[in-house]
């Protein structure tokens, strides 16, 4: 490049201190100054002792109290902070959480921005800046509300001085900006999660999983299970093969039990468990060990016209008709022979395994007479040969005697 462009390119660029002063006259007229009241959306430059100092955008400086935001031990520079300006200090503005520093006008709009809040149920973050008489005091969207005990959750028996400086979601429940009143809470937030909670876990659960759970709570009715964060309901039907009237003679709180899931139902998200299908099906024990003919003690358990039920062993009953009680007598109901609790023994008169169903009878089922009478004139003949006298006939006398 030729000396004379060079010094013409030179001159072209640089500028005299007139320039300069025009120029930054020129970027300034174009810059609004920040009102007293204005919501910024301001940038954290640094932190300094109790302080953060922000960018509030173009040439706009200010500073904020670190006790003003809510949780501010995660804020680092480079994030955004919601805040309302309440002054001019020096070159930098003073700014705030809280809209009381605000304009009539922007105070107003603030107000219609909780109402709506208020209205929608939308949740807010808030933070347990203290605690006084029956609750908690909260700093949330700038403003200072308050958190009854009874509302933090659905049964607060915890430390209130725990939960200080605590950044929680909060709901409105009451607000009213005339008087500044705004109540909060958190009840209906924690059922919500609850609930999602529960059906993500249902969605995971199958009929026939077998669980390991622990009793949360026990009723006449039954035992409720926690099983992994979700709670089943164990029916006294449920528990045994024997009849059970009453869940807490079998369970206490805390007890650990194994289960399988019966049925879910996921409409009205609850859960039913079966004990008794774990435990080894009472009637093939029964059928191994017992068959028509048996002699057998049972215990009375109930009385009717036609006759008593008779508990053989958990889970197995048998009917003992009112015409094979065995005493020769017309009887109209089975109390006039038995009572409840009574120990008996009968026969085994008959086994129906396809309606799993027992006939007992009071009477000896009958057995083969030619069968008996060969044995027992073989008994005598050897008897016949050590002594006198018509041995069969006392043989027979007494089988006879034993059948009556």
């Amino acid at each position: 490049m030729s000396e004379s462009n060079k010094d013409r390119k030179t001159g072209e660029n640089m500028k005299g201190p007139d320039d300069f002063e025009n120029l930054m006259k020129e970027f300034e007229s174009g810059l609004t100054d920040i009102s007293e009241g204005e919501k910024i959306e301001a940038t954290i430059l640094s932190r300094e002792d109790d302080l953060f100092y922000l960018d509030l955008g173009g040439r706009f400086e200010g500073e904020i109290l670190c006790n003003e935001l809510i949780d501010p031990d995660s804020l680092l520079p480079g994030d955004k902070v919601e805040v309302y300006v309440s002054h001019k200090k020096g070159g930098f503005y003073r700014c705030s959480s809280s809209r009381k520093s605000m304009s009539g006008e922007d105070s107003d709009n603030r107000n219609m921005q909780l109402e709506d809040i208020f209205r929608n149920g939308d949740k807010v973050r808030g933070k347990i800046t203290g605690i006084n008489k029956g609750g908690f005091e909260v700093m949330a969207e700038g403003e200072r509300g308050f958190c009854p005990f009874s509302q933090i959750e659905a049964e607060f028996s915890g430390e209130p001085d725990n939960l200080i400086d605590k950044v929680l979601a909060f709901r409105i429940i009451e607000y009213d900006p005339e008087s500044d009143k705004l109540v909060l809470g958190r009840r209906d937030i924690i059922a919500e999660e609850k609930n999602a909670d529960r059906v993500k876990l249902l969605g995971n659960l199958n009929t026939g999983m077998i669980m390991k759970g622990t009793v949360s709570s026990v009723k006449n009715y039954g035992a409720f299970i926690d099983i992994g964060g979700i709670e089943g309901l164990l029916h006294v039907s449920e528990i045994s093969n024997e009849k059970v009237n009453d869940a807490n003679s079998v369970y206490k709180d805390g007890d650990e039990v194994e289960v399988m899931i019966k049925n879910i139902n996921m409409e009205d998200q609850k859960l039913s468990l079966s004990r008794k299908e774990l435990l080894e099906d009472p009637w093939d024990v029964f059928k191994s060990d017992h068959s028509s003919g048996d002699r057998i003690e049972g215990k009375i358990s109930a009385l009717k016209t036609y006759g008593a039920f008779i508990d053989i062993m958990p889970g197995i009953r048998g009917l003992l008709h009112i015409s094979k009680v065995g005493d020769d007598k017309f009887h109209r109901h089975a109390k006039e022979v038995y009572k409840v609790g009574e120990n008996v023994k009968v026969w085994i008169e008959s086994i129906d395994d396809a309606e799993k169903k027992i006939a007992l009878t009071g009477v000896e089922p009958g057995v083969d007479l030619t069968v008996q009478m060969a044995k027992l004139k073989k008994e005598s003949d050897k008897e016949e040969k050590a002594s006198s006298g018509n041995a069969f006939g006392r043989q027979l006398d007494s089988a006879l005697q034993d059948k009556k």
